[in-house]
């Protein structure tokens, strides 16, 4: 059972009442090479009514408080499905590995709007999500050296603005990671993100149409200390 008071407001400046529902979920867990390696897969369905959502084109005509402060209103029924997936560990004592994959699909069922009804209720959130990375630590005289690399992708996604959308397509960044080790105090690294140059948004224009994009190909350098 579901349960979760909401501090959002409407647009008359009443909070908005707790969302309740139902919460039903399944999966399996395994373990590999003597535990180093560990997967799980679950498959999930949640029933929320009265949760908390934007209200399309924010201004002072229907949220007199913007924009100070964003307007909310309640959802009739929402159901979201999915399955969610994991793998990690280490798939040799030097070589690290994760991988995990989530699908979710989140619909209006009942709404006091019934065009709502059947529509996707977060299109701002990827049905498809999909998160890798890997390290590796060279061996014989180049054992103070690792490298790596990780890569997010995630399928297309929108806001709705105005009367109309704002878009971002289905995109993925990859980055890739060198280390040293200098001795049991000193380790450094250099992080090179997003290699492909990917433009995406990082913060997806919303209902008052402001938005940020993510970072550009960068070069990161770090060095820590630890006892």
């Amino acid at each position: 059972e579901i349960f979760k008071p909401q501090t959002q407001k409407d647009s008359g400046g009443t909070v908005l009442d707790p969302m309740t529902g139902k919460n039903y979920e399944i999966g399996l867990k395994g373990e590999y090479f003597d535990g180093a390696l560990n997967a799980s897969v679950a498959l999930f369905e949640m029933e929320q009514e009265n949760r908390a959502y934007l209200l399309d084109n924010q201004n002072q005509s229907n949220c007199p408080s913007f924009p100070a402060t964003s307007c909310y209103g309640a959802a009739g029924k929402v159901r979201s499905r999915g399955i969610d997936t994991e793998l990690t560990g280490a798939l040799t004592p030097n070589w690290q590995f994760s991988a995990s994959y989530t699908y979710v699909l989140s619909q209006y069922v009942k709404d006091a709007t019934e065009s709502n009804e059947g529509k996707l209720f977060a299109p701002n959130q990827p049905k498809h999500l999909f998160k890798a990375a890997t390290n590796y630590n060279l061996q014989g005289e180049l054992s103070k050296v690792r490298v790596g690399a990780d890569l997010f992708a995630q399928s297309e996604t929108f806001n709705r603005v105005g009367n109309g959308t704002a878009d971002q397509d289905a995109y993925g960044i990859v980055g890739l990671m060198a280390g040293y080790k200098f001795d049991e105090h000193w380790d450094g690294r250099v992080n090179f993100n997003n290699v492909l140059n990917t433009r995406y948004w990082q913060g997806i224009p919303n209902a008052s149409g402001t938005g940020q994009y993510g970072d550009p190909r960068n070069l990161m350098f770090s060095l820590k200390w630890s006892l």
